[in-house]
Protein backbone atom coordinates (compact mmCIF):
# COMPACT_ATOMS: atom_id res chain seq x y z
CA UNK A 1 0.00 0.00 0.00
CA UNK A 2 1.25 3.50 -0.83
CA UNK A 3 1.63 5.93 2.04
CA UNK A 4 -0.89 8.75 2.41
CA UNK A 5 1.42 11.33 0.86
CA UNK A 6 1.52 9.32 -2.38
CA UNK A 7 -2.28 9.18 -2.72
CA UNK A 8 -5.12 11.51 -3.55
CA UNK A 9 -8.61 11.23 -2.10
CA UNK A 10 -11.15 12.26 -4.73
CA UNK A 11 -14.95 12.57 -4.50
CA UNK A 12 -16.44 12.37 -8.01
CA UNK A 13 -20.01 12.36 -6.65
CA UNK A 14 -21.67 12.52 -3.23
CA UNK A 15 -21.12 9.30 -1.32
CA UNK A 16 -18.22 8.13 -3.50
CA UNK A 17 -14.59 8.34 -2.40
CA UNK A 18 -11.76 7.20 -4.69
CA UNK A 19 -8.16 6.78 -3.58
CA UNK A 20 -5.62 6.70 -6.38
CA UNK A 21 -1.88 7.26 -6.81
CA UNK A 22 -0.87 10.90 -7.06
CA UNK A 23 1.75 10.00 -9.69
CA UNK A 24 0.49 6.68 -11.06
CA UNK A 25 -2.34 5.88 -13.46
CA UNK A 26 -5.45 7.98 -12.73
CA UNK A 27 -8.99 7.72 -14.01
CA UNK A 28 -10.31 10.32 -16.45
CA UNK A 29 -13.59 10.61 -18.39
CA UNK A 30 -13.75 7.07 -19.72
CA UNK A 31 -15.18 5.16 -16.70
CA UNK A 32 -17.68 7.93 -15.95
CA UNK A 33 -18.98 7.87 -19.51
CA UNK A 34 -19.21 4.08 -19.36
CA UNK A 35 -21.11 4.15 -16.06
CA UNK A 36 -23.74 6.49 -17.50
CA UNK A 37 -23.90 4.54 -20.77
CA UNK A 38 -24.36 1.19 -19.03
CA UNK A 39 -27.12 2.56 -16.81
CA UNK A 40 -28.92 4.04 -19.82
CA UNK A 41 -29.16 0.51 -21.21
CA UNK A 42 -31.20 -0.56 -18.17
CA UNK A 43 -30.58 -0.86 -14.46
CA UNK A 44 -29.03 -4.30 -13.79
CA UNK A 45 -29.67 -6.36 -10.68
CA UNK A 46 -25.92 -7.03 -10.35
CA UNK A 47 -22.66 -6.23 -12.12
CA UNK A 48 -19.02 -7.20 -12.58
CA UNK A 49 -16.32 -4.60 -13.22
CA UNK A 50 -13.38 -6.29 -14.94
CA UNK A 51 -9.96 -4.70 -14.48
CA UNK A 52 -11.45 -2.38 -11.90
CA UNK A 53 -8.29 -0.35 -11.23
CA UNK A 54 -9.06 2.38 -8.70
CA UNK A 55 -12.64 1.08 -8.56
CA UNK A 56 -14.19 4.30 -9.88
CA UNK A 57 -16.55 2.57 -12.33
CA UNK A 58 -17.71 -0.01 -9.78
CA UNK A 59 -18.14 2.66 -7.11
CA UNK A 60 -20.33 4.78 -9.40
CA UNK A 61 -22.58 1.82 -10.20
CA UNK A 62 -22.72 0.75 -6.54
CA UNK A 63 -23.72 4.29 -5.55
CA UNK A 64 -26.94 3.61 -7.47
CA UNK A 65 -27.66 0.76 -5.03
CA UNK A 66 -26.58 -2.03 -7.41
CA UNK A 67 -24.65 -4.96 -5.88
CA UNK A 68 -21.39 -5.66 -7.64
CA UNK A 69 -17.90 -7.12 -7.78
CA UNK A 70 -14.70 -5.43 -8.97
CA UNK A 71 -11.76 -7.62 -10.04
CA UNK A 72 -8.15 -6.74 -10.82
CA UNK A 73 -4.81 -8.55 -11.07
CA UNK A 74 -2.84 -5.79 -9.34
CA UNK A 75 -2.83 -6.07 -5.51
CA UNK A 76 -2.22 -2.33 -5.10
CA UNK A 77 -5.40 -1.50 -6.99
CA UNK A 78 -7.48 -3.90 -4.90
CA UNK A 79 -6.08 -2.46 -1.67
CA UNK A 80 -6.95 1.06 -2.78
CA UNK A 81 -10.39 0.09 -4.11
CA UNK A 82 -11.28 -1.59 -0.82
CA UNK A 83 -10.17 1.49 1.06
CA UNK A 84 -12.35 3.62 -1.22
CA UNK A 85 -15.35 1.32 -0.76
CA UNK A 86 -15.00 1.51 3.03
CA UNK A 87 -15.52 5.28 2.83
CA UNK A 88 -18.18 5.22 0.12
CA UNK A 89 -21.88 4.39 0.00
CA UNK A 90 -21.21 0.88 -1.29
CA UNK A 91 -22.39 -1.75 1.24
CA UNK A 92 -22.96 -4.40 -1.45
CA UNK A 93 -19.73 -3.91 -3.40
CA UNK A 94 -16.73 -6.26 -3.15
CA UNK A 95 -13.27 -6.05 -4.66
CA UNK A 96 -11.30 -9.25 -5.32
CA UNK A 97 -7.78 -9.94 -6.52
CA UNK A 98 -7.62 -12.34 -9.44
CA UNK A 99 -7.31 -13.06 -13.14
CA UNK A 100 -10.60 -13.17 -15.07
CA UNK A 101 -9.27 -15.90 -17.32
CA UNK A 102 -9.01 -18.38 -14.44
CA UNK A 103 -11.34 -17.08 -11.71
CA UNK A 104 -14.60 -18.75 -10.73
CA UNK A 105 -16.85 -15.72 -11.16
CA UNK A 106 -20.51 -15.33 -10.16
CA UNK A 107 -23.15 -14.79 -12.81
CA UNK A 108 -24.30 -11.18 -13.04
CA UNK A 109 -26.66 -9.20 -15.25
CA UNK A 110 -24.06 -6.73 -16.53
CA UNK A 111 -20.30 -6.93 -17.08
CA UNK A 112 -18.48 -3.64 -17.63
CA UNK A 113 -14.88 -2.95 -18.54
CA UNK A 114 -12.60 -0.01 -19.30
CA UNK A 115 -9.71 -2.16 -20.55
CA UNK A 116 -6.12 -1.15 -21.28
CA UNK A 117 -6.10 0.61 -24.61
CA UNK A 118 -2.67 -0.48 -25.81
CA UNK A 119 -2.53 -3.97 -27.38
CA UNK A 120 0.33 -6.34 -26.77
CA UNK A 121 3.56 -5.06 -28.28
CA UNK A 122 2.14 -1.57 -28.60
CA UNK A 123 5.07 0.46 -27.34
CA UNK A 124 7.26 0.58 -24.23
CA UNK A 125 5.71 -0.52 -20.94
CA UNK A 126 6.12 1.97 -18.06
CA UNK A 127 8.04 0.81 -14.99
CA UNK A 128 5.39 2.16 -12.61
CA UNK A 129 2.91 -0.74 -12.13
CA UNK A 130 -0.40 1.14 -12.20
CA UNK A 131 0.59 2.90 -15.43
CA UNK A 132 1.86 -0.34 -16.92
CA UNK A 133 -1.34 -2.28 -16.18
CA UNK A 134 -3.59 0.68 -16.95
CA UNK A 135 -2.12 1.27 -20.40
CA UNK A 136 -1.07 -2.17 -21.67
CA UNK A 137 -2.72 -5.57 -22.03
CA UNK A 138 -0.44 -7.29 -19.52
CA UNK A 139 -3.18 -9.54 -18.10
CA UNK A 140 -4.85 -10.64 -21.32
CA UNK A 141 -5.97 -9.20 -24.63
CA UNK A 142 -9.49 -8.24 -25.70
CA UNK A 143 -9.73 -11.70 -27.24
CA UNK A 144 -9.34 -13.15 -23.71
CA UNK A 145 -11.40 -10.54 -21.91
CA UNK A 146 -14.62 -10.39 -23.93
CA UNK A 147 -15.34 -14.16 -23.90
CA UNK A 148 -14.68 -14.20 -20.14
CA UNK A 149 -17.21 -11.39 -19.61
CA UNK A 150 -19.78 -13.03 -21.88
CA UNK A 151 -19.58 -16.23 -19.83
CA UNK A 152 -20.87 -14.47 -16.72
CA UNK A 153 -23.24 -11.79 -18.07
CA UNK A 154 -25.91 -11.45 -20.78
CA UNK A 155 -24.93 -7.78 -21.17
CA UNK A 156 -21.34 -6.63 -21.79
CA UNK A 157 -20.51 -2.90 -21.96
CA UNK A 158 -17.10 -1.42 -22.77
CA UNK A 159 -15.35 1.88 -23.47
CA UNK A 160 -12.53 1.69 -26.00
CA UNK A 161 -10.48 3.79 -28.38
CA UNK A 162 -12.30 4.19 -31.67
CA UNK A 163 -9.62 2.25 -33.52
CA UNK A 164 -10.42 -0.96 -31.62
CA UNK A 165 -14.21 -0.84 -32.06
CA UNK A 166 -14.35 -3.26 -35.02
CA UNK A 167 -12.22 -5.82 -33.19
CA UNK A 168 -14.43 -5.61 -30.10
CA UNK A 169 -17.68 -5.88 -32.07
CA UNK A 170 -16.42 -9.02 -33.82
CA UNK A 171 -15.34 -10.56 -30.50
CA UNK A 172 -18.71 -9.75 -28.91
CA UNK A 173 -20.53 -11.46 -31.78
CA UNK A 174 -18.34 -14.56 -31.52
CA UNK A 175 -19.00 -14.70 -27.79
CA UNK A 176 -22.77 -14.68 -28.34
CA UNK A 177 -23.21 -11.02 -27.36
CA UNK A 178 -23.94 -9.26 -30.67
CA UNK A 179 -23.83 -5.49 -30.76
CA UNK A 180 -26.94 -3.91 -29.27
CA UNK A 181 -25.80 -0.27 -28.94
CA UNK A 182 -22.87 1.86 -30.02
CA UNK A 183 -22.03 5.49 -29.28
CA UNK A 184 -19.06 6.97 -31.13
CA UNK A 185 -17.60 9.95 -29.29
CA UNK A 186 -15.46 11.46 -32.01
CA UNK A 187 -12.57 11.54 -32.42
CA UNK A 188 -11.26 9.25 -29.71
CA UNK A 189 -13.72 6.96 -27.98
CA UNK A 190 -16.48 4.45 -28.54
CA UNK A 191 -19.01 2.99 -26.10
CA UNK A 192 -20.27 -0.51 -26.95
CA UNK A 193 -22.86 -2.86 -25.53
CA UNK A 194 -23.33 -6.46 -26.61
CA UNK A 195 -26.39 -8.43 -25.50
CA UNK A 196 -27.56 -11.97 -25.47
CA UNK A 197 -30.19 -12.51 -28.19
CA UNK A 198 -32.46 -13.80 -25.43
CA UNK A 199 -32.73 -10.28 -24.00
CA UNK A 200 -35.11 -7.65 -25.38
CA UNK A 201 -33.57 -4.95 -27.52
CA UNK A 202 -32.67 -1.80 -25.59
CA UNK A 203 -34.56 1.44 -26.00
CA UNK A 204 -32.99 4.14 -28.10
CA UNK A 205 -30.88 4.11 -31.26
CA UNK A 206 -28.46 1.34 -32.20
CA UNK A 207 -25.89 3.86 -33.43
CA UNK A 208 -24.96 7.35 -32.25
CA UNK A 209 -22.14 9.50 -33.60
CA UNK A 210 -21.23 12.80 -31.99
CA UNK A 211 -18.31 15.08 -31.29
CA UNK A 212 -17.08 14.70 -27.73
CA UNK A 213 -16.21 18.38 -27.61
CA UNK A 214 -17.58 21.37 -29.49
CA UNK A 215 -14.87 23.97 -29.25
CA UNK A 216 -14.35 24.54 -25.53
CA UNK A 217 -17.56 22.82 -24.43
CA UNK A 218 -18.88 19.27 -24.22
CA UNK A 219 -21.60 17.86 -26.42
CA UNK A 220 -24.93 17.87 -24.48
CA UNK A 221 -25.04 14.08 -24.84
CA UNK A 222 -21.82 13.84 -22.82
CA UNK A 223 -23.42 15.95 -20.09
CA UNK A 224 -26.40 13.57 -19.97
CA UNK A 225 -24.10 10.57 -19.56
CA UNK A 226 -22.33 12.28 -16.67
CA UNK A 227 -25.67 13.15 -15.08
CA UNK A 228 -26.80 9.53 -15.39
CA UNK A 229 -23.64 8.49 -13.54
CA UNK A 230 -24.36 11.11 -10.88
CA UNK A 231 -21.17 13.10 -11.60
CA UNK A 232 -20.95 16.83 -12.24
CA UNK A 233 -19.32 17.61 -15.55
CA UNK A 234 -16.54 20.19 -15.08
CA UNK A 235 -16.79 23.46 -16.96
CA UNK A 236 -13.38 22.92 -18.58
CA UNK A 237 -12.95 19.60 -20.38
CA UNK A 238 -10.64 17.27 -18.45
CA UNK A 239 -8.25 15.02 -20.37
CA UNK A 240 -9.31 11.68 -21.71
CA UNK A 241 -7.56 8.64 -20.30
CA UNK A 242 -3.84 8.72 -20.88
CA UNK A 243 -3.01 7.98 -24.51
CA UNK A 244 -1.67 5.54 -25.38
CA UNK A 245 -3.09 3.57 -22.54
Amino acid sequence: MLDAAALTRDCPRPGVVVYQPARGFRYAMDPILLAGWALEGGRPASFLDAGTGSGILALLLAAQGIPGLGVDVLPLWIDLARRSAAESSAPHLRFELGDLRSMDLPEVELAVCNPPYQPRGGGPVPAEPTRAHGRHELAGALSDLIPALARVAPRVALVLPAGRAREAVELLARAGRPLARRCRLEPALVLLEGRSPALPAPDGPLEEVLQLRRGGAFHPRVRRLYERAGVDLPAAPPPLAERPR
